[in-house]
């Protein structure tokens, strides 16, 4: 088999007849012709030479890549139960907070009504000359409720906790319920044949709020993991 020296020496001879070549008569062009066959010759020399050390390389680049997988897969695996195991605790959190948020508005709600309340009862009082003993005992239970609203403690309402190195972002996306549902084009979008991304890109851009037959629009959690 011919040598890496050999090749690039000829390589070399190449370059030399191509620098005195003139192409003024028929001779000359023959002569032309011929050298570059003679240069497609050594190019194809120089192909075969290099294709099974391309081979061994392609071939040690798969098995290095399959052995990197390996071992990244136990890792991936043991990321993503931790980040659903995260995921849950978010939403748990989340619903606390909304429960808290609805307790919140059911207790300012209620401290409102009896605010106006005991507006209303005393301005009812103020129109009397005098109070007889009912009027000062409903002025009386209408004040403690007030004050009974009023001293009740603020709602908490529980927030998920932030880690340095760690984002959470929503993203909208579509999920096919009922294929034969889908219709051709909604919006303007082309569906058929069913097109997921083209119905990924409309949750996102109605942020679910728009009707697909045969699609329901969710909200799914992505984490980002950076390191300082």
């Amino acid at each position: 088999m011919i040598s890496e020296t050999e090749l690039k020496t000829n390589t070399q001879t190449a370059l030399e007849i191509a620098s005195r070549t003139v192409v003024l008569c028929d001779e000359d062009y023959t002569n032309a012709a011929n050298a570059r066959k003679e240069i497609k010759d050594v190019a194809n020399k120089i192909k075969a030479y290099w294709t099974p050390k391309k081979d061994q390389a392609y071939q040690l680049h798969k098995s290095l890549v399959a052995a990197e997988k390996e071992m990244l897969k136990p890792l991936e695996d043991a990321d993503k139960q931790i980040d659903a195991r995260m995921g849950e605790y978010r939403r748990e959190v989340e619903r606390k907070r909304q429960e808290a948020e609805r307790e919140r508005r059911r207790v300012e709600e209620e401290a409102r009504r009896a605010a106006e309340e005991a507006q209303r009862l005393l301005g009812e009082a103020a129109q009397k000359d005098e109070l007889d003993d009912d009027d000062v005992e409903i002025l009386r239970m209408a004040q403690e409720e007030v004050e009974r609203t009023q001293a009740v403690e603020p709602v908490y309402i529980p927030q998920a906790v932030k880690v340095d190195g760690i984002s959470v972002r929503k993203v909208w996306k579509a999920r096919i319920i009922n294929d034969a549902l889908v219709p051709i084009s909604i919006a303007g979008v082309m569906l058929r044949p069913v097109d997921q991304s083209a119905l990924n890109k409309l949750a996102v851009a109605s942020k679910g709020g728009f009707a697909c037959p045969g699609v329901e629009f969710y909200q799914e959690e992505n984490t980002q993991v950076r390191l300082r």
